[in-house]
């Protein structure tokens, strides 16, 4: 347990220290390298596939309401060709855990495509795309087949929540 905290405690700092340093990283970040957990190598706009919606969701192993939160999330995915929304998820703990983030997904039952990058990577991507600081774990965010960013969520998402969001948008932009 002790460990746990810690290592909750070690990537809060390291989020931290990311954001503190947003505005001096390269601003390429549609195309920054992503490493693939349980599929291949990818890239950020790489993952728009102009057919689905994308929701990202930026977590950690560490966080607990993350952890909570991937039954949904995994209801989610397994859905997509009911609700056209792709899932993909974005593991702050780096390149360097690996081997710890792939045996989480594994014992989470995570199937959807996960990526990791440097975790000051992906916070410079999130303030790039949102226009604001990066708050923590879980965030996600989604994205139109065509590529626009309509929405983002800092926190928990309620089950249900997404496809209603959706539902509206296309509604609202026929």
């Amino acid at each position: 347990m002790l460990m746990r905290s810690y290592r909750h405690w070690l990537l809060c700092i390291v989020v931290m220290i990311a954001i503190g340093g947003v505005s001096t990283l390269s601003a390429a970040r549609a195309e920054l390298a992503l490493e693939g957990l349980n599929r291949a190598d990818s890239t950020l706009q790489g993952e728009l596939d102009g057919e689905h919606w994308l929701l990202m969701m930026f977590w950690s192993t560490a966080c607990s309401i993350c952890r909570a939160e991937m039954p949904t999330i995994q209801s989610l995915s397994e859905r997509m060709d009911e609700t056209g929304i792709r899932v993909v998820g974005l593991v702050l703990e780096g390149p360097e855990q690996q081997d710890h983030i792939r045996q989480t997904i594994s014992e989470l039952g995570i199937t959807f495509a996960n990526f990791t990058a440097p975790s000051e990577h992906l916070v410079a991507a999130y303030g790039e795309a949102t226009s604001e600081q990066f708050r923590g774990t879980p965030t996600f965010l989604l994205y139109t087949p065509d590529g626009e960013l309509v929405g983002n969520n800092p926190g928990p998402i309620r089950p249900g929540a997404v496809e209603r969001f959706i539902e509206k948008y296309n509604k609202a932009h026929p």
